[in-house]
């Protein structure tokens, strides 16, 4: 699944000195913090240089220290804070630390040349291209069932650096760095989504003859009492399902102002993992019913769509059923199993013209797999091109959680994990997104769960619009 070119030490350094890698470095820039620093890579070297409407001048000279660690096997990284700052006074540029992927040691770390000239002892903008545009997992073969890119292959899970936004954090304090120097930078306020697989509807409703008649044969034997209750009390089998959550999520996001995404596979591409359901009146009137109380349908593309270039057919196929029952126009959704590959995904979703993508992240723990919670367009480092698509990085899907680390959700360690990925969202003035299926609300405790976390995100906010 992934990518299969691996990408050396030289090509990325080869690539550094694109004018096309320096415009999309410029645009994040503008994108992140409001102003549009004019790029520059010489004598190996990365430098920034802002002006603002006065004319006020500031420059950051990056050193390359940690470039060439970026493909070293043992992983190491180093901390710094404001003490490492020759400041005087209140001022506060870096809240927490900062991260220096790569580092082991330094002997000085900010040098003002002049007043408006610092020089930093680090290449925070190599390691943010090599970040954001996942350079880690090219050429990794995986060992998970799934082929999907492991926490363990990733620099991250050194010290659990993936609980961590490392990339907004830089980000928040090259923006105090310009205030502090009289620019206006942007202010960025903390949100929050969700959104809900849809990997299934019914146990029979709707169900494709492959995987119904097998069903039955089954449950004749295992599910007698539902069967039974199938056949002779539709009706009422239908509303007591436990994928029947619908109503009940749409109720929930309208009551905290927020819109849910309901993700639907168009298609089919594997005997095991797909075949769910048939795009018949049940489905269709679930997909009117979301229209009309204004969430939004999304596309959840089959187990093998990407490795077998399936995407743009099934982009199609979504897109005429949205046409044919005047549904809005679908503008992004997620892989099913989470199943990614970071550059020829994308190329296709492009190929498309999906809006954005809200795949990625680490499926074992969730966290901040691209070091962000902020939406971003990648760059393709083959062909030297941003790729025009957002990618909205998912923070946590409900099965890291419950199922891969079996955390418990009585005694409150599932909430104080979560809590924690929120938080972190929250410092950054990021956004919170969140993957629960409409098929895992089965018992009180986890809709109590699903409940608490919306409250909690949307206090948060509330808070932060006050200040």
């Amino acid at each position: 699944m992934n990518t299969k070119t691996k990408v050396s030490s030289r090509y990325f350094n080869e690539i550094l000195n694109n004018d096309n890698l320096h415009e999309w470095i410029s645009d994040l820039f503008k994108f992140r913090i409001g102003v549009k620093p004019i790029v520059s890579f010489e004598n190996n070297n990365f430098t920034l240089h802002f002006k603002n409407k006065d004319q006020n001048i500031f420059i950051i000279e990056f050193t390359d220290n940690g470039r060439n660690n970026l493909f070293n096997k043992n992983p190491f990284f180093i901390e710094i804070t404001n003490h490492d700052f020759d400041i005087s006074g209140d001022l506060i540029l870096i809240e927490k630390s900062l991260v220096l992927y790569g580092v082991n040691y330094y002997n000085w770390m900010f040098r003002y040349i002049k007043k408006n000239i610092l020089t930093i002892n680090y290449d925070f903008i190599s390691y943010l291209i090599w970040t954001l545009n996942r350079v880690e997992e090219y050429g990794i073969k995986s060992t998970d069932k799934h082929d999907r890119f492991k926490l363990c292959n990733s620099h991250l899970e050194t010290s659990e650096l993936y609980l961590r936004p490392i990339i907004d954090e830089w980000f928040s304090f090259i923006n105090n760095l310009l205030l502090s120097n009289g620019f206006n930078c942007k202010k960025r306020e903390f949100s929050f989504s969700v959104s809900h697989d849809v990997d299934d509807i019914s146990r029979y409703e709707s169900v494709p003859f492959i995987t119904f008649f097998p069903r039955i044969f089954v449950d004749i034997i295992k599910r007698p009492k539902e069967l039974y209750s199938y056949f002779f009390n539709r009706k009422s089998f239908l509303e007591k399902e436990h994928t029947n959550t619908f109503d009940w999520l749409m109720e929930i996001s309208n009551k905290f102002g927020i819109r849910s995404k309901f993700y639907f596979i168009p298609l089919n591409s594997s005997m095991i993992y797909d075949y769910r359901y048939s795009y018949n009146n049940f489905v269709i009137k679930i997909l009117i019913k979301i229209f009309e109380k204004g969430h939004e349908i999304g596309i959840h593309y089959s187990y093998n769509s990407s490795v077998k270039m399936r995407i743009r057919k099934e982009w199609i196929f979504l897109k005429k059923i949205c046409d044919l029952y005047k549904l809005p126009e679908v503008k992004g959704g997620r892989m099913h199993y989470l199943r990614f590959d970071f550059i020829e995904t994308l190329r296709q979703l492009v190929e498309v013209g999906q809006s954005y993508d809200n795949t990625i992240t680490f499926f074992e723990t969730g966290g901040f797999r691209c070091g962000t919670c902020i939406a971003y367009e990648p760059f393709d480092i083959f062909k030297l091109k941003t790729l025009p698509i957002s990618i909205k990085p998912l923070i946590l899907m409900e099965g890291s959680v419950l199922s891969y680390m079996g955390l418990n959700i009585a005694d409150g360690s599932a909430f104080d994990y979560i809590k924690k990925m929120i938080d972190s969202c929250y410092k950054a003035g990021g956004e919170f997104s969140l993957l629960w299926h409409n098929s895992v609300l089965d018992t009180l405790e986890k809709k109590m769960l699903y409940y608490d976390i919306l409250e909690y995100s949307a206090t948060l906010k509330n808070s932060h619009n006050k200040c």
